[in-house]
């Protein structure tokens, strides 16, 4: 194979000139550039660490910290790598959140280095400081480390694995070899998604004259043993497990439907997830290693085939995977923002005029750099209005749509109920909730080492119950250990209750599987999309008969409006209410005041509510619809509703936050 010198490509330093000759470098020598790449580094660094400090814990973070306490092969949706990871730091520095995001960030800004490693031999080695310069400013680069998550080691192992192919390929050595090798089995142990970036290598060895030559290499072959040997463990404990991986990532997470908006959506959610400028940069960094390609540099081919294969393979499936997330094709960007510098160079060189020239500078910078700043701010104040929801603005609050609660705010609450299942049954009582989820959120960082998890229809699907029933942790795990004793039950209010019949079996199953239910407190996360309902309870040792109510399943429901929903007055909304004497009457209060009375006997088409509401001898007409009045003001309410029953008692439900638009 031959290779083209691509490291003449003029580098990205004449947006200051007056003519089509470049007059003067943008940051003078390299020396300046360096000082450039190392000033915004730091500044990026002292920002992200700031972040680290200051945001909620996400599900996902707990989970790894979680499941790094229980070392196991893989787990069902991950190899073991990123929690084995998080077990490390939790040895070294203890359970803490700034810990294990510091951790995080600490191989996050790494990448630069990657991507100046991976540079340098392509395109020589001012351009390659541009491009590690680039990465910084290219968001789905730059923003990883905020949170721990594995997205900016497997950035840095891409970077890696291509510049130790790349000067494989070049020199043959077999310690670049083995370095390709050791960075693609890492990637492989950290997560399955890293297996695209492999398949983009193997194409290009099947597909390609220059890929074929070198399967000729024993070297080759020696980082292929090596990579692979990063997936065995996982291999070994699907196979162990009955491949759970498989039938979480293929077929139990993912919705595979007919979405052709989905392939718009993606191409969007990434032209500004890149900046518009730089993806369309990042087009043209691919249009020119192509060229550099055909020219004869198999190296260059094979960045672009592995980049080209990433991108292509999540954008093919978009209109079909519904549920596809937008950092998915983010692996292929640290191999293209390498011929990027050239590209941006290309656009301005193309200017006719020095004005030209400036004007297409100054729309680089502001599409690109400027567009990534204010994107920048944006998610620092999101992730700053999470972490502190009661000062924010009670207009702007539902817009809070992801699920970063502060789980921590359970603690008081937690303790109170533990008391009264102390008083109630004595001994210490064992904790428990619907599934892993909130398990680990209680877990970490709120460090309550044995949550049960009571294998919730979230569980049968993401096959976490196979994690907890190792750690045993589980719901029989519950009942053979602690038969006979107390427990809290911690768990969160599902959003249609009645309206899904796989929510309203396993309440009925944990009626079951406890006696003696007695409510305690519902605790309302600000800024209220999430409450957890708090019940004590004795443990049974076996399922026990059905009973004759449940106090899992309330009387009242309210299905609309959701919690934390921005409503309108004239919107309708419903729910229903059922008692074994009839209801009378529903009442609808807004800050404890009555408002509006439901009106009642309703049984719409297609949304019958489960036949567990069948003791009512109005079933199966039991819903009811309500508006709200006119005259609200803008902001949070508290919106409960109140039901009267056949024999005159009082039943109240559905209690939420509600936030009523200006």
């Amino acid at each position: 194979m031959t290779t083209a010198d691509t490291s003449g490509l003029r580098p990205l330093d004449d947006w200051t000139d007056e003519g089509p000759a470049p007059a003067r470098p943008l940051f003078g020598d390299d020396r300046a550039l360096l000082r450039a790449v190392l000033i915004t580094w730091a500044v990026l660094t002292l920002w992200k660490a700031w972040l680290a400090a200051s945001t909620n814990v996400l599900w996902e973070e707990a989970h790894f910290f979680t499941a790094g306490m229980h070392p196991d092969l893989a787990y069902p949706d991950v190899p073991a790598g990123w929690p084995l990871f998080a077990r490390a730091v939790e040895l070294l520095f203890g359970s803490s959140v700034l810990a294990l995001r510091l951790a995080g960030l600490a191989v996050a800004q790494l990448i630069p280095l990657g991507v100046w490693f991976l540079a340098r031999p392509l395109v020589g080695p001012r351009q390659a400081l541009w491009a590690a310069l680039l990465s910084m400013l290219l968001p789905p680069l730059g923003v990883s480390g905020t949170i721990f998550y594995p997205e900016g080691a497997l950035q840095l192992l891409t970077a890696v694995m291509l510049g130790a192919a790349v000067r494989a390929v070049s020199t043959g050595r077999l310690g670049w070899w083995a370095l390709t090798g050791i960075a693609g089995g890492l990637g492989l142990f950290t997560h399955y998604r890293f297996g695209v970036v492999g398949l983009g290598v193997g194409l290009f060895s099947l597909l390609t004259r220059d890929g074929r030559a070198l399967w000729r290499r024993p070297g080759f072959w020696a980082a292929g043993v090596l990579a692979a040997a990063g997936l065995l463990p996982a291999l070994l404990y699907n196979m162990r497990e009955d491949w759970p991986s498989v039938a979480f990532h293929a077929v139990n997470r993912h919705i595979w439907v007919w979405y052709p908006q989905g392939l718009l959506l993606h191409l969007a959610e990434q032209l500004m997830l890149c900046t518009p400028v730089f993806f369309v940069g990042l087009c043209g960094a691919a249009v020119l290693a192509r060229r550099a390609w055909r020219a004869g540099d198999a190296r260059a081919g094979l960045v672009l085939w592995t980049a080209a294969t990433v991108f292509l393979a999540f954008t093919v499936i978009a209109p079909f995977y519904r549920t596809r997330l937008p950092h998915w094709p983010f692996l292929a960007y640290p191999a293209l923002v390498v011929f990027l510098p050239a590209a941006l160079i290309g656009f301005v060189d193309r200017a006719r005029s020095g004005r030209g020239r400036r004007a297409r500078a100054a729309l680089i910078l502001a599409g690109g750099p400027l567009f990534a700043l204010v994107g920048a701010l944006g998610v620092s104040a999101y992730d700053l209005a999470w972490a502190n929801p009661e000062r924010v603005p009670e207009t702007l609050r539902p817009q809070l749509q992801t699920s970063m609660e502060d789980w921590r705010r359970l603690e008081p609450d937690l303790q109170a109920a533990e008391a009264a299942a102390r008083r109630r049954f004595g001994g210490e009582p064992a904790l428990a909730t619907a599934g892993h989820i909130p398990a680990a959120r209680l877990e970490f960082p709120g460090g309550r080492s044995r949550v049960f998890a009571l294998d919730d229809p979230l569980d049968e699907q993401t096959r976490f119950r196979t994690m907890r029933r190792a750690w045993g942790l589980d719901e029989a795990a519950l009942s053979r250990t602690r038969a006979g004793g107390g427990v809290v039950l911690a768990l969160p209010e599902p959003t249609y209750l009645y309206h899904a019949p796989e929510e309203v079996a396993f309440r009925r199953r944990l009626c079951r599987r406890f006696e003696g239910i007695q409510p305690e407190r519902t605790v309302e996360l600000p800024p209220g999309r999430t409450a957890v309902a708090l019940f004590t309870a004795r443990v049974r040792p076996e399922l026990g008969p059905e009973p004759a109510s449940c106090p899992l399943l309330p009387q009242v429901y309210l299905a609309r409006p959701e919690r934390a929903e921005a409503v309108e007055a004239g919107s309708n909304f419903y729910g229903a209410a059922a008692d074994r004497t009839g209801v009378r009457r529903v009442d609808i209060l807004v800050d404890g005041k009555v408002v509006a009375q439901a009106r009642l006997g309703l049984d719409p088409p297609g949304g019958r509510v489960d036949p567990v509401l069948a003791y009512d001898p109005a079933y199966p007409r039991v819903q009811y619809d309500f508006q709200l009045p006119a005259g609200l003001r803008p902001g949070a309410h508290r919106l409960s509703v109140r039901a009267t029953a056949g024999d005159g008692r009082l039943i109240e439900g559905g209690g939420r936050t509600i936030y009523v638009g200006g």
